[in-house]
C-alpha cells in the first residue's frame, strides 16, 4: 500500500491540547476513545486513514479472489460435464453399423475439448489465484476488525499511543508478508475493486448516517445521504495500482 509507510511512519506527533473534532459521518472516527494527553488530532486522522486504505484493500482482493473464482468454475463445470459424458458414450454407444464411426468422432471430440479445458486451468491457475486472494482477503479483515475494536469498542480504559503503536506496527509486517504472496494485480481489476470500494464507502456512509440520524427523527429520508468524510477523499486521491 502506498500510504502505508506514511501512515504507520509518522503516525504520532507532539501532544495536544484540546479533543479533536472528526467528521461525524465517519462511524470509525465519531467512537474512537483517546487520551488527550498522548493522542494528537494527526493520530486519529492517519488512524482512519489506516482502516480506509485496508478496507480498499480488503475490496480489491475480495474483487480480485470473485474475479478468478468465476473464470475457475467457468472451465471447471464444462469439463465436469464432457468428461461424464465420455464416459457414459464410450459405455453406451454402439459400435456396429453407420453409427460407429460417428460415435468415436464425438467422443474423441470431446476428450480433446476436455484436455484444452484441463489445460488451460493449469496454464491461469485460477485456482490457486482465487484460494490467495481470498486467504488474503481473510487476512485484511482481520486486521480491520484488530483495529475497530481496538478504537471503537473498546470498555473501560483509553487507548494508549503506544499500544496503538505496536498494533500499527503489527499490521504493517503482517500486511507485508501478505504482499509477498499475492501475485501481481492487473490494472483493470485494481480500477474494478476500487469502483467497488467506492460503492461500498456510499453504503456505509449512508448506513452510518441512517444509526446516528433515524428517519423518524429526521423528518426526511434524503438526511441519510451523508456526504464523503475528508478523510475518505484523501485515500481516494492517492489510489495507486500496486
Amino acid at each position: 500500500m502506498k500510504n502505508l509507510a506514511h501512515v504507520t511512519g509518522s503516525l504520532f506527533g507532539p501532544a495536544m491540547s484540546e479533543s479533536p473534532t472528526l467528521s461525524p459521518a465517519d462511524p470509525f472516527s465519531s467512537t474512537l476513545h483517546y487520551a488527550k494527553e498522548n493522542m494528537t488530532l494527526a493520530d486519529l486522522e492517519r488512524v482512519a486513514e489506516l482502516r480506509h486504505n485496508l478496507l480498499e484493500r480488503q475490496t480489491v482482493y475480495s474483487y480480485c479472489a470473485s474475479y478468478y473464482g468465476k473464470w475457475y468454475y467457468v472451465l471447471t463445470i464444462p469439463s465436469i460435464v464432457i468428461t461424464t459424458a465420455v464416459s457414459v458414450l464410450g459405455a453406451v454407444w454402439p459400435y456396429d453399423g453407420d453409427a460407429a464411426t460417428a460415435g468415436r468422432v464425438t467422443i474423441s471430440l470431446l476428450g480433446a475439448l476436455a484436455t484444452v479445458i484441463t489445460a488451460m486451468q493449469a496454464l491461469f491457475r485460477f485456482q490457486s489465484r482465487m484460494d490467495i486472494f481470498y486467504n488474503a482477503s481473510s487476512r485484511v479483515d482481520g486486521m480491520v476488525t484488530r483495529l475497530r475494536f481496538l478504537t471503537k469498542y473498546r470498555m473501560g480504559d483509553k487507548v494508549s499511543r503506544n499500544e496503538l503503536q505496536g498494533i500499527i506496527s503489527g499490521i504493517e509486517d503482517k500486511l507485508n508478508e501478505v504482499r509477498t504472496k499475492v501475485p501481481p494485480i492487473p490494472n483493470s481489476l485494481w480500477l474494478a475493486g476500487c469502483a467497488e470500494e467506492d460503492r461500498l464507502i456510499e453504503v456505509r456512509s449512508r448506513r452510518a448516517q441512517f444509526l446516528t440520524c433515524p428517519v423518524g427523527k429526521s423528518g426526511s429520508s434524503s438526511s441519510l445521504v451523508s456526504p464523503v468524510p475528508d478523510s475518505m477523499k484523501a485515500v481516494e486521491s492517492s489510489r495507486q495500482p500496486s
